[in-house]
């Protein structure tokens, strides 16, 4: 989120209790679960379709 311009406010040192080969589970693990959320969803097209359509 750097990028982004979205800086942290803080640092949780609970980091620093973990090994990095744990952190890079907990990472993975977090993007397998945004990669199920996403498949889950509609496409934005049936979004629009099922959400947004004018009355007729």
């Amino acid at each position: 989120m750097q990028g982004q311009g979205v800086h942290a406010r803080f640092y949780d040192s609970i980091v620093d209790s973990k090994s990095s080969e744990r952190l890079l589970q907990l990472l993975a693990d977090m993007r397998g679960a945004f990669a199920q959320a996403a498949e889950a969803m509609p496409s934005h097209e049936q979004f629009i379709l099922d959400n947004c359509a004018a009355a007729k």
